[in-house]
């Protein structure tokens, strides 16, 4: 498979082809990306889609050597904030596998191993809306924190910060959730 450099350099070049591979490589994870933070899988897809055309209108925008998922991520979280604003709605829904596999990453003293699916979703929707993004870039979809730094085109160190605040908050949350339901 071809490096998303040479993908790119392609595809500005007028390789349609070259432009197919990188949808191919990119839209199943930005899909899961967007219906995480829409929680809505047919405004996931339009978004996707929106996604891809955005950026193939804008290729001669991005640099060969610029790291394409971050531009794509970016893209997408953009156009979801946007039609999240027009809905004046924020529906967000829990990590999914990354989450039930390690929820411990989150929440501490999970005695089980898995948080329950409600308590994950009420959590992160306390969470403002940068701070849902990191979490669900760097501890949903691996991202590093300088990955979700340039994906959200901010600062390595702001992306930091917003990820151990957003940890920190989301542990808060979770705990009085889970008071609540004991208690």
């Amino acid at each position: 498979m071809r490096d998303d450099a040479r993908l790119v350099a392609e595809a500005k070049a007028g390789d349609r082809a070259a432009f197919e591979a990188i949808v191919l490589q990119y839209q199943d994870r930005i899909g899961r990306y967007l219906y995480r933070l829409t929680s809505d899988w047919e405004l996931a897809r339009d978004l996707t889609q929106e996604t891809f055309l955005r950026a193939y209108q804008h290729l001669g925008r991005q640099r060969d050597d610029a790291a394409l998922y971050a531009w794509l991520y970016r893209i997408a979280t953009n156009l979801a904030y946007d039609k999240l604003r027009r809905r004046r709605r924020l529906a967000w829904v829990p990590f999914g596998r990354a989450a039930e596999a390690h929820p411990e990453a989150l929440v501490p003293d999970v005695a089980d191993g898995q948080a329950d699916h409600d308590l994950f979703r009420r959590a992160l929707a306390a969470l403002k809306a940068e701070h849902r993004a990191c979490l669900l870039l760097h501890l949903g979809d691996g991202l590093s924190t300088e990955e979700v730094a340039r994906t959200l085109g901010i600062s390595h160190a702001a992306a930091k910060k917003r990820i151990v605040r957003a940890k920190a908050a989301f542990r808060t949350a979770y705990e009085r959730l889970v008071g609540e339901v004991r208690g």
